[in-house]
């Protein structure tokens, strides 16, 4: 097996790996030899430039990655085309992005199932650098389930301290995920 395998983003063609603890540094770039026009959705291969991203990727044996992605900027050779120059896209890597889809995706499952202290340092052992503020932007960016479609609801009711401070709790009882998490304030009869 190649390590080259290891890094499984379709397209991308890897021209180097170098290890530089702690990291390891992928150099790769896009393997055609042409890309669409964003706006006239035809082909080019004439390249105007080039420059190079800084990419997170997922750690490679416990080591943080990074991808050194050489971007090729496009001339547009239709006369139509009110764009005169593009950058060539990859669906796995977002244009501004400074992490892989699959990294973010990652980060937002954390963000979601974890507090954010305990996000971060998960992360950090992960390998994958990324701040508090990181997290909690991540999963306030998470779309909310639809109300409309729940159907079973379950409601808890306990005491932090017997006869001062009580909680309350409403699962979705399909998915087995908490609605609300807790309702102070409730009145003792």
């Amino acid at each position: 097996m190649n390590i080259k395998h290891l890094f499984d983003i379709p397209k991308i063609k890897v021209s180097k790996i170098e290890f530089e603890p702690p990291a390891i540094h992928i150099y790769a770039s896009l393997s055609g030899s042409r890309a669409k026009c964003p706006e006239c959705k035809k082909y080019s291969s004439s390249v105007h430039d080039r420059y190079q991203r800084r990419i997170t990727d997922l750690p490679v044996f416990q080591y943080h990655s990074v991808i050194i992605f050489t971007v090729r900027k496009f001339k547009c050779r239709s006369d139509s085309c009110p764009r005169k120059v593009f950058t060539e896209q990859n669906d796995n890597i977002l244009p501004y992005a400074r992490r892989t889809e699959r990294v973010t995706r990652l980060l937002s499952d954390i963000a979601i199932d974890m507090p954010t202290g305990s996000g971060h340092l998960l992360s950090e052992k992960l390998q994958i650098k990324v701040s508090r503020s990181t997290l909690t932007r991540l999963a306030h960016q998470q779309a909310l389930p639809d109300i409309n479609t729940l159907k079973i609801v379950g409601v808890d009711d306990w005491a932090f301290r017997k006869g001062v401070n009580y909680g309350t709790i409403l699962v979705d009882m399909e998915t087995s995920k908490p609605m609300i998490c807790y309702l102070p304030e409730i009145v003792r009869i």
